[in-house]
């Protein structure tokens, strides 16, 4: 599939247009194509009236799956609840099977350093409590689908992939639903974000968070939530993240989560003795920051060009050993604007902030109240040609997103090039705290600066080892399967080929190989190396 190449100034105008033609209408509950953001249903794709998305069709679209998926289930669950964790997803054993039932959070899981780690620098991010935040990732049956019947749990099949991938980047490679030969599936990942609250169910503030109980009785307080979707028109995915408003305030004053003792009405440690009374957010400690200097109307963090002496967003591992964490308060440095003045609203944030105004106005009765203390962020897409789609569903295609260049790894010139739309430092303050828009963290424990990013960062549309389509996870395979390993013409070349090929993938031989092309190719039979 090959499209020819527009110059980055055409895309930077059509999207001009676009923000243009949409601007200056109030963005609501009330979808362009006569549907209404109320999660009764998960829809398939972006409700555009024409066929260019604006940032409001998008919010509306991510609003409404996230509404679908909180509400709750026959047994009262909330949906997402029941999609396929991604240990199941990519077994240390056999295929992978879904069951569509809840599967609550596991103890061990959570307790696993790569499930504490963020992504990029792996940081881990501790709450007002000293308690680690924890996350869990999970995938929509299309997307389990999609890996199983193609043995991409394997690391010897992704690694296939990748190898077609990096022949010809427009066909080869892993390329998720929808397809032309798949159209009617989406694929789906959630990645969430929990706090810990301890084993008393007491300890949760249920009233206003959602709770749930792991495998081993803890309870964890859900903060944070990536839902990502690819649909017929957005080869990229829709890329939404949502809060508790009781995560963090503004870095600086005129958002609306402005720095006070409460987050409002709210108290996320109400139901904590010695933390009640010091602050009520889950990620900033109001009376901590008091006692620094804070004046209660900014707070200041690292940035190239800042002044005063940084109170949040501050390294959060200052020793350098990486293995211990510290509290520290954190803020919002892209903050959302009041809603205010909503039926001519112009610009992203603006836009996100008046839908979220509104959808907690007209929050369904069906829906538990504690869902309205949750809000979207922000979403971020891409924009491609004089139609205004997003990427394709199937082909690599390029974006300029600062040092990173452009993403295809063959024939670039013949691959598209798409521009950034939506909100495009898109960060999570509970998954991507110390990379959001402006930082500039100078820390004792890696060699490099951290500074902003957003999803497309790290997600992009390649296939490698660690990622496939816009995915990383298949990065997280645990068996590895048959490896292609070139020809093999006898047992003695294969004791002395297969056990390097499986090494490379962290493995050893079980002593097997076979012959899948007569002198051209063959694979070697690898198990993991525990």
């Amino acid at each position: 599939m090959r499209f020819s190449l527009m110059p980055l100034w055409a895309f930077a105008l059509l999207a001009s247009s676009a923000v243009i033609a949409a601007g200056g209408s109030p963005c609501t509950i009330s979808a362009a194509n006569g549907n209404t953001v109320n999660g009764t249903s998960l829809w398939g794709e972006v409700p555009i009236a024409t066929h260019s998305a604006t940032d409001c069709d998008v919010s509306q679209f991510s609003w409404n799956n996230f509404l679908y998926l909180v509400s709750g289930d026959k047994n009262g669950h909330p949906r997402f609840m029941s999609l396929a964790p991604w240990y199941d997803a990519m077994p240390a054993s056999g295929k992978p099977t879904w069951t569509g039932a809840y599967t609550p959070l596991q103890t061990t899981q959570l307790k696993n350093k790569m499930n504490r780690d963020q992504a990029g620098d792996k940081f881990h991010l501790l709450d007002v409590n000293g308690k680690t935040v924890a996350y869990d990732i999970r995938i929509n049956q299309d997307f389990m689908t999609y890996i199983a019947d193609n043995g991409m749990y394997t690391k010897g099949a992704i690694a296939k992939a990748a190898a077609e991938f990096k022949k010809n980047s427009s066909t080869g490679g892993i390329w998720l639903p929808p397809t032309p030969t798949a159209p009617a599936q989406s694929a789906m990942e959630i990645k969430t974000a929990w706090r810990a609250y301890g084993s008393s169910n007491k300890a949760c503030p249920s009233d206003i968070m959602h709770c749930e109980q792991d495998s081993g009785g803890n309870w964890w307080g859900l903060i944070g939530m990536h839902l990502v979707q690819k649909t017929p028109q957005h080869g990229e995915m829709i890329w939404a993240s949502f809060e508790h408003v009781a995560n963090t305030p503004d870095c600086a004053a005129g958002g609306n989560n402005p720095i006070q003792k409460n987050p409002g009405s709210l108290n996320a440690n109400k139901n904590i003795p010695s933390l009640k009374d010091q602050t009520g957010w889950n990620l900033f400690n109001y009376t901590s920051y008091k006692t620094a200097g804070g004046d209660g109307k900014k707070c200041a963090y690292p940035q190239k060009n800042g002044s005063g002496t940084p109170l949040c967003l501050t390294d959060p591992n200052p020793s350098g050993d990486k293995s211990t964490w510290i509290p520290v308060n954190s803020c919002r440095t892209d903050q959302l604007p009041p809603a205010t003045n909503c039926g001519a609203a112009t610009g992203n944030l603006k836009v996100t902030s008046c839908l979220n105004d509104n959808v907690k106005k007209n929050m369904p009765s069906s829906i538990a109240s504690k869902w309205s203390n949750y809000r979207l962020i922000g979403a971020e897409y891409v924009f491609w040609g004089s139609t205004g789609t997003g990427a394709p569903q199937v082909g690599c295609w390029n974006f300029e997103d600062g040092s990173f260049g452009l993403t295809c790894v063959a024939d670039k010139s013949g691959e598209i090039s798409v521009a950034l739309r939506g909100t495009v430092n898109l960060a999570n303050t509970t998954m991507e705290t110390w990379m959001q828009k402006g930082i500039d963290l100078k820390t004792a424990s890696l060699s490099w600066t951290l500074t902003q990013q957003d999803c497309l960062s790290c997600h992009q549309p390649t296939t490698t080892l660690h990622q496939g389509d816009m995915s990383h996870l298949f990065g997280r395979a645990q068996q590895i399967g048959d490896v292609e390993a070139g020809p093999l013409y006898n047992e003695s070349d294969a004791q002395n080929k297969c056990p390097g090929v499986c090494k490379n993938l962290g493995g050893k031989w079980n002593g097997q190989w076979t012959t899948t092309v007569p002198n051209t190719m063959s694979v070697c039979g690898c198990v993991a190396d525990k």
